[in-house]
């Protein structure tokens, strides 16, 4: 336990030095002082800056696929979709600085290196999260929740509204994503509008 506690640490501090800093320039001496280790330590949990990123990228996914869990029955649509939305987006408050990381790295230039990482695994980015999203949406929608449209398109739409309030939540480092929630549920269901008299 003591272990995998410190692992996390160390992939947290990797994460804000390479928000910080981008992967060219940082370097393991960088990642072993942000988390208050020496360099030696760091190396008997990491064998590499990559082999880093590599795990980041293999914590994103894992922990994206588990907020997919099942939803307790007996709840509407809105409130299957409200759950999820918050299991999301409470997961990515959690995980702001690693998100940071990677949205620097892109901006920096280095976003291959995140294809590099992701490799094979299960982790496919944002196609992948489109795809699981759809399947999860058909799966919890009941004849005439979707007004028939298709799920992968409410999907898309659902997507495209989180991904909206996911940018200026990496702008303004204060607000929490979560607290968006109800909102993001008012423009999935309703529109720009809001809520139907």
């Amino acid at each position: 336990m003591a272990a995998a506690r410190t692992r996390e640490d160390i992939l947290m501090a990797a994460a804000r030095a390479l928000a910080r800093s981008g992967f060219g320039a940082v370097s393991m001496q960088d990642i072993a002082e942000e988390v208050g280790f020496t360099p030696p330590a760091l190396y008997a949990y990491f064998e590499s800056k990559e082999a880093i990123l590599a795990e980041l990228v293999r914590t994103v996914a894992r922990e994206l696929a588990e907020t997919f869990q099942p939803v307790p029955a007996g709840l509407g649509f809105r409130q299957k979709v409200g759950l999820l939305l918050r299991r999301q987006l409470e997961w990515a408050d959690r995980r702001r600085d690693v998100f940071a990381a990677f949205f620097a790295l892109k901006m920096r230039g280095e976003g291959q290196l995140l294809h590099e990482a992701r490799g094979k695994q299960l982790f496919g980015g944002p196609a992948e999260h489109l795809r699981q999203l759809g399947e999860w949406i058909r799966t919890a929608a009941r004849p005439g929740d979707l007004h028939g449209h298709d799920p992968a398109d409410a999907a898309s739409f659902l997507m495209g509204i989180v991904h909206g309030f996911f940018l200026r939540w990496m702008i303004h480092p204060r607000e929490r994503l979560s607290d968006q929630a109800d909102r993001i549920l008012d423009f999935f269901f309703y529109g720009l509008l809001g809520p139907r008299s």
